[in-house]
């Protein structure tokens, strides 16, 4: 253990390492929309805490490679100091993250539950229906990287302007499951479950710019 909090002390996370986390947390996105109804309650109690145990597995592969690769070097290795906590309420996560989050007023669905997380520096809201819904707004600085967490391929790929705003809307079938765009330093993303018609989701996006 000793040696392992060693090697931790000199790791950081590159922003290739920060997706690949992402993607983790993501996935526990997925397993919630794979759920049924019956289930949903339970399951959400568990996987919350999906997101911190997906980065604590990664980290700590990550450890024991460089245990192997790099034992001799006392050279700083860039890791990162973040990790992935959530937030009890709105503000909380603005005061972690240090900028504003828009937040949904209506949704498509009956909502059941809203979780707060900061995922390495990017600010996340789940909105979770009774049933097998699910809507996430993501939030952080623009620096070229996919901060959506969802790296499916879609059979549609398009652009739109959305308030002024060029917005890219993926999804299969003629409804989108994902929406991003850029705007004043931050990058955004709006994934949803099930997928949305084009109209419907430009009426949240828009909703969400202004």
């Amino acid at each position: 253990m000793a040696k392992y909090n060693e090697i931790m002390s000199r790791v950081s996370v590159t922003p290739e390492m920060r997706e690949r986390v992402l993607a983790g947390v993501a996935e526990h996105r997925q397993l919630k929309q794979k759920t049924t109804a019956g289930n949903v309650k339970n399951i959400r109690k568990w996987v919350r805490w999906v997101p911190a145990a997906a980065a604590a597995c990664f980290l700590l592969v990550i450890g024991l490679q460089i245990y192997h690769i790099d034992q001799t070097t006392d050279e700083p290795i860039d890791v990162a100091s973040e990790g992935v906590t959530e937030y009890a309420s709105l503000a909380e996560l603005e005061e972690a993250v240090g900028f504003d989050m828009p937040e949904l007023e209506a949704l498509p669905f009956e909502k059941a539950e809203t979780m707060y997380t900061n995922a390495f520096g990017i600010a996340r809201i789940d909105y979770y229906g009774s049933s097998e819904e699910n809507i996430t707004i993501s939030k952080g600085k623009d620096d070229g990287t996919d901060i959506s967490g969802d790296y499916n391929e879609y059979s549609s790929v398009s652009e739109e302007t959305i308030g002024g705003v060029t917005v890219t809307l993926k999804g299969n079938d003629g409804e989108f499951n994902l929406a991003a765009w850029t705007d004043d330093g931050y990058a955004y993303a709006v994934s949803s479950y099930p997928g949305m018609s084009s109209d419907k989701m430009t009426d949240l996006i828009e909703s969400l710019i202004q």
